[in-house]
């Protein structure tokens, strides 16, 4: 599994334990925007692309039953949508973010980040 490079804007999301920890989110571009995952055991993220799995004809859906994190090799089959889902660097524990409004930040607050692609 290899590493690809995401576009994408951060925000600050609070844990239940009431400390602030930084987490990013992707906007739609034409429409589609990568859809973010982390891992339910270890927080590692992943970026998943509609048109990669359109092009390609492999569905994460499908293919994630059968792959393992590259970072704590625990089964994928029960990755969780991110930023929705995030694990707290204070507690360890998963906690929940909600965007509260669909607005697309302006480009230059963008930055560039890491992501996982289990479809490579």
């Amino acid at each position: 599994m290899k590493k690809i490079q995401v576009r994408c804007w951060k925000t600050t999301a609070q844990c239940a334990d009431g400390s602030q920890q930084t987490v990013v989110f992707t906007v739609p571009d034409f429409g589609y925007a990568l859809q973010l995952f982390t891992c339910a055991n270890c927080g590692a993220l992943f970026a998943v692309s509609p048109d990669e799995e359109f092009y390609t004809k492999r569905e994460f859906k499908q293919e994630k039953q059968s792959l393992c994190c590259p970072e704590c090799n625990q089964s994928l089959a029960n990755v969780l949508p991110y930023p929705n889902n995030f694990r707290c660097e204070t507690t360890g524990q998963l906690d929940r973010y909600e965007r509260p409004t669909r607005d697309i930040p302006p480009d230059n607050e963008s930055i560039v980040r890491e992501f996982w692609n289990p479809l490579s």
